[in-house]
């Protein structure tokens, strides 16, 4: 089993489902995140957060399923961005999982 991890801007929402779906991933969570670029060191953000407007609307998805469609995921993100030029890429990231109630 894998997790499979999905991060993007909320506005490409409907073409992450599409691959999600395209890929075969059965069952997912979505989660609203706010994503930031700092221009400076993390010990900074604080402040920074305060004074900037450079935060986006952001959305983790996740999912726990088999190698295969885990590995078509990131191969379909690959070619989206690839096609689309995004300035903020999707970016798609597969965990093994050791362990897990599920069975």
């Amino acid at each position: 089993m894998k997790l499979i991890v999905v991060m993007s801007v909320e506005d490409v929402k409907d073409s992450i489902l599409a691959i999600l779906q395209k890929a075969s991933v059965p069952v997912l969570s979505m989660v609203d995140t706010k994503g930031m670029k700092p221009a400076v060191s993390l010990a900074f953000a604080a402040s920074w957060l305060g004074k900037e407007k450079q935060i986006y609307n952001s959305l983790l998805y996740f999912s726990f399923t088999d190698e295969e469609k885990a590995n078509r995921v990131v191969s379909l993100i690959d070619a989206y961005n690839n096609q689309e030029k995004c300035i903020f890429p999707a970016h798609a990231f597969v965990l093994p999982v050791e362990n897990s109630s599920l069975k």
